[in-house]
């Protein structure tokens, strides 16, 4: 009698995201689903009275781990997002006659961002060592070792994984901006000597380049 073997599970990519992880627990919920229960609503779009975003204000409420970012460096990393999207949609708002508010899922990219550069140049050790302890317990609970630790080398790479319509040009606007504040916090020079944008066509870079006249 032939035996039929179970087959193994396809792995989920998603699975595999241990930066993600990492990320998450910052706040009080293991995934993005969770987070977009709270934030999702149209409602949290926009600014406060105060300067802060909407969404800061709902993330105060119990929505991050206070064991891993103080109150003061939330609302520091949102001021700086608020700030800069500011500046890449001043011109677009003047033009189109409304006001770009940042999407739930937008902010939340944006946020990430803000705290990986700023363990990524001013607490470099501890974002290595946080990272594998993530891919420690990850290991652990898959029961099985998948990847190579983290090394310091490792730190200057990450990718953003944004749907279609997402946004993301404008997101990316953003993030060289991000890039540009941490990185010129505390150096003589102030920029960088390039950035270099690659895209798959020369359409799509003529695309881009439209795009960031728009973003100012």
């Amino acid at each position: 009698m032939a035996v039929k073997r179970a087959s193994k599970k396809k792995r989920s990519f998603h699975q595999d995201l241990v930066l993600n992880r990492w990320l998450l627990g910052f706040f009080n919920g293991d995934n993005i689903q969770k987070l977009k229960v709270r934030l999702g609503e149209d409602r949290y779009e926009g600014l406060h009275e105060d300067g802060q975003s909407l969404f800061f204000h709902e993330l105060t409420g119990n929505l991050f781990n206070i064991d891993r970012i103080s109150e003061d460096e939330l609302r520091r990393y949102d001021l700086n997002v608020v700030e800069h999207w500011k500046e890449i949609t001043e011109l677009r708002n003047t033009r189109e006659g409304h006001v770009l508010h940042l999407k739930y899922f937008q902010y939340l990219a944006l946020l990430f961002t803000e705290i990986y550069l700023d363990w990524y140049f001013n607490r470099k050790q501890q974002l290595l060592d946080g990272l594998n302890e993530t891919l420690d317990q990850f290991h652990a609970d898959e029961g099985q070792i998948l990847f190579q630790r983290f090394t310091a080398d490792d730190l200057n790479k990450i990718a953003f994984w944004n749907a279609t319509g997402s946004g993301k040009t404008l997101l990316l606007h953003v993030n060289v901006k991000q890039y540009l504040h941490y990185f010129q916090a505390g150096r003589d020079s102030v920029y960088p000597d390039k950035i270099i944008l690659i895209t798959p066509n020369e359409g799509l870079s003529k695309q881009h380049l439209e795009e960031a006249q728009l973003s100012g």
